[in-house]
């Protein structure tokens, strides 16, 4: 069982290549209306999304059930909150993992008896240049087969001087990701 914290352009671009990894249960926790739309509208196989609220209403309601949980829990976020109930949200053995960028004083309020109980894991990635080329093979081979489509995506092109638009766009997250088209220039 997958958990993947966040669904903006990384947390989908993740959630697609876990399912098309054949991860049978991958579940989604976003906040923003439109990018839960946006992971419902791709209909990937094995993929739920659920809100924050829910999520913890689930792991408060589980707690003493050693059994429930995510083995994995993947944040894209940077957010305290979200990385905190992805932490809670782990079974036994589970592991959780940061990509989301954090602010350096953000602080967690990780028991150590649940790390050691629980034996879980926490680790952290940064981008790796390694990690380039698998990623470029990757991105082409789903789009190729149709899965990597900038509308599905929720992402838009704008002109430079369109930048104001573009900003607030993702701001109010109405959109994943702006690209600035340079030609014109």
């Amino acid at each position: 069982l997958v958990l993947v914290l966040g669904a903006g352009i990384i947390g989908l671009l993740a959630t697609i290549y876990f399912s098309h990894r054949k991860i049978k249960s991958i579940s989604v926790c976003e906040l923003i209306d439109e990018r839960i739309n946006t992971i419902k509208n791709l209909k990937l196989k094995g993929v739920s999304v659920i809100h924050p609220d829910e999520l913890k209403e689930e792991i408060a309601k589980n707690a003493e059930d050693p059994s429930w949980g995510f083995d994995r829990a993947f944040d894209f976020t940077g957010a305290v909150p979200a990385i905190q109930t992805g932490f809670d949200a782990l079974r036994k053995r589970g592991r959780l993992i940061l990509f989301g960028i954090m602010r350096k004083d953000a602080k967690l309020d990780l028991k150590p008896s649940d790390i050691l109980y629980k034996e879980l894991t926490v680790t952290a990635a940064l981008t790796n240049p390694g990690t380039i080329k698998p990623t470029l093979d990757a991105i082409v081979s789903l789009s190729s087969q149709g899965i990597l489509d900038m509308d599905k995506l929720n992402m838009k092109s704008y002109r430079l001087e369109q930048y104001d638009d573009a900003l607030k766009s993702l701001k109010n997250g109405s959109i994943s990701k702006a690209m600035f088209n340079l030609s014109d220039l």
